[in-house]
């Protein structure tokens, strides 16, 4: 597989890439898996490697196989779809191609990514409703395994009101954001509307500029959502408001740059559970400033690894990261799983191997112990054949201790996807050499009783 259209992209080519004719983390292949009931895809990224004529390939370490989205069965955990990630653009005639007009392409380099990872669940906007060859792909990708999950804010006006009405079998959740301070204007026409359709409905709120100010240090002017723990008497409320008797499915929670994956989905997991609702948790990659860059690699990747522990052990929790392409100028500037050029970042192995190393797990899984550990923080998951650990290194270890109850078991590198079996000690730890100097590498532990 070789698409090299470069001319797509809004950033200069990489290096080494030939102006981006030879852009080597695209370059691959496809496997196709054709079953009774359709087929799926698997993409192989080879990045420009090449087996020697004449010689047979030598096996390599093993590896975790890849999950698609139509057969994840722990998927979740999703991505908001921040950019255009259907976008169509017109290729110039620079004498490569048609030298008499511009050529339209699809950039599906994303959806290629999507796949590769075994993402389902993606957090759209209304905006992708206006454009009618969007809600045609969106409707053919659910077909493929996707789980879209509509949002908006405030009550939609008429002509949103019928576009929500018609496409709602597109989405499985449906997100509506409100301003407290004009509930009551609001809040009859979103229950009218929570009322007609099918798909569950979840309300958010927007955070005011005292919350804002309270959060940061200082009021910066940026709009920010989501229900926080203290704000439980606030959802108790709103359930219990007429407008929206019987209509109302789960909220909307809110997960700072300075608050734990784990411990916000658990917390937003027992209000939800309490209320009889359910909880969309929202990852935040970047801090308050909306000035400073967060672009700490270790960071991204332990708390996306940290919030897929959570959404696969907390059965009324999904969770969406907020940053799936790098947004490398204006505000909040972060890094995604995919830099500009939509090619792979550490992130994107991760949540790729996560996704496969949780699918490995047949049964129920639940939420286990968390903790401190030399070198770093451990979660322990529960499944029906004995207990997964997620190794947590900091930032400047090289080697942690993990505790678990079990004497043997797999030890998977997240950043690499590779198999190997745990090193356990006699006290039932297990030393996890994380090789920070070349790559951020997360084990998992699959130990079977």
């Amino acid at each position: 597989m070789r698409l090299d259209y470069s001319e797509m992209y809004r950033i200069a080519p990489g290096p080494d890439s030939e102006f981006g004719r030879n852009d080597k983390p695209k370059l691959g292949y496809f496997v196709v898996h054709v079953h009774e009931g359709g087929h799926v895809c698997d993409v192989v990224r080879t990045y420009g490697t090449e087996a020697a004529l004449g010689s047979p390939d030598e096996a390599g370490p093993a590896c975790v196989a890849p999950v698609h989205p139509r057969l994840n069965r722990r998927g979740d955990f999703g991505f908001d779809m921040r950019q255009n990630w259907m976008e169509i653009v017109e290729i110039p005639p620079t004498g490569g191609l048609d030298e008499f007009d511009r050529k339209e392409v699809r950039n599906d380099y994303p959806l290629m990514a999507l796949w590769e990872m075994g993402v389902k669940k993606l957090r759209v906007p209304l905006r992708d409703l206006l454009v009618p060859d969007n809600i045609d792909r969106m409707r053919m990708l659910k077909a493929h395994g996707h789980e879209f999950t509509l949002f908006s804010f405030g009550d939609p006006a008429p002509h949103h009101r019928d576009l929500i009405t018609a496409h709602q079998d597109i989405f499985s959740a449906w997100e509506i954001g409100l301003n407290w301070e004009v509930l009551e204007r609001d809040i009859g026409g979103v229950g009218e509307m929570a009322q007609a359709v099918e798909m569950p409905v979840y309300l958010s709120r927007l955070r005011s500029i005292d919350e804002q100010r309270s959060e940061a240090g200082k009021y910066y002017h940026a709009i920010n959502h989501g229900f926080l723990a203290d704000d439980r008497g606030q959802m108790a409320d709103v359930l219990a408001r007429p407008e929206l008797s019987g209509a109302l499915d789960g909220f909307v929670f809110r997960l700072t740059l300075g608050m734990s994956p784990w411990a916000t989905a658990a917390t937003a997991s027992k209000i939800a559970t309490d209320l009889g609702v359910a909880a969309s948790v929202h990852l935040r990659m970047c801090g308050a400033n909306p000035a400073q860059e967060t672009a700490d690699d270790h960071l991204s990747v332990t708390r996306i690894a940290e919030a897929m522990a959570a959404a696969a052990a907390f059965d009324n929790v999904t969770v969406y990261a907020d940053t799936f392409v790098d947004i490398d100028r204006g505000y909040f500037p972060r890094t995604g799983v995919l830099d500009r050029l939509f090619n792979p970042r550490p992130g994107f192995h991760v949540v790729r191997h996560m996704n496969a190393a949780l699918n490995m797990v047949d049964g129920e899984v639940s939420s286990g112990v968390a903790g401190e550990c030399p070198g770093g923080r451990y979660i322990q998951l529960q499944a029906d054949k004995g207990t997964i650990v997620l190794a947590l290194p900091d930032t400047d270890e090289t080697e942690m201790s993990v505790p678990f109850g079990a004497a043997h078991g797999e030890q998977i590198d997240l950043g690499s996807g590779e198999v190997a079996p745990a090193a356990v000690e006699h006290d039932n730890t297990v030393a996890v050499a994380v090789p920070m100097s070349n790559s951020v590498t997360f084990p998992v532990q699959i130990i079977p009783e």
